[in-house]
């Protein structure tokens, strides 16, 4: 089980998932998860974790917090690669 062997992963600076590392960013309007390029101009999202099963230490979690209460993330349509942005 998954709870089982976490305590054996480093405390700090981890995170777990199903990787997608070159997602094309989607340039049809008619696709739900579309980005206009004037929001997200690169042809590919930068790498996140894809699915329904994200596991993150809480340091991450807190820096993305942070980030997110001083103004600086960028918001993207699609949840899952919305976390790579």
């Amino acid at each position: 089980l998954l709870t089982s062997w976490l305590p054996a992963t480093l405390p700090v600076r981890y995170a777990w998932g199903f990787w997608d590392f070159i997602s094309p960013v989607p340039t049809d309007e008619n696709d739900n998860f579309y980005n206009p390029p004037e929001l997200f101009p690169e042809g590919v999202f930068p790498p996140y974790q894809r699915g329904v099963l994200r596991v993150m230490t809480m340091d991450i979690v807190r820096d993305i917090a942070a980030m997110g209460k001083a103004g600086e993330l960028q918001m993207i349509f699609g949840d899952d690669p919305c976390s790579g942005v």
